[in-house]
């Protein structure tokens, strides 16, 4: 079995996954985001893997420390701008 330990300085891939009917949008370590690849993800360290999802499209390259980043700033965003 691998595992994976995440790094600051390792790179990710925006990628498109698709699942059935269901679309959603994940950050995938690049060495395994291949188009056409079938993954499993999660939600967090505490959920359940999700087997099956097809990576349908492969994006934007950012580093971890990068999408940390990216996902606090909205994260903030989102807090002032919901009703």
């Amino acid at each position: 079995m691998t595992t994976i330990t995440k790094t600051k300085n390792e790179f990710y891939r925006q990628c498109k996954l698709e699942k059935s009917k269901e679309i959603t949008t994940s950050w995938i370590p690049e060495k395994f985001a291949k188009k056409g690849r079938i993954i499993k993800i999660r939600e967090n360290k505490q959920s359940p893997w999700n087997n099956g999802w097809t990576i349908t499209s492969v994006g934007t390259r950012m580093n971890r420390e990068s999408i940390d980043i990216l996902e606090n700033t909205h994260t903030k965003t989102r807090g002032v701008s919901d009703i």
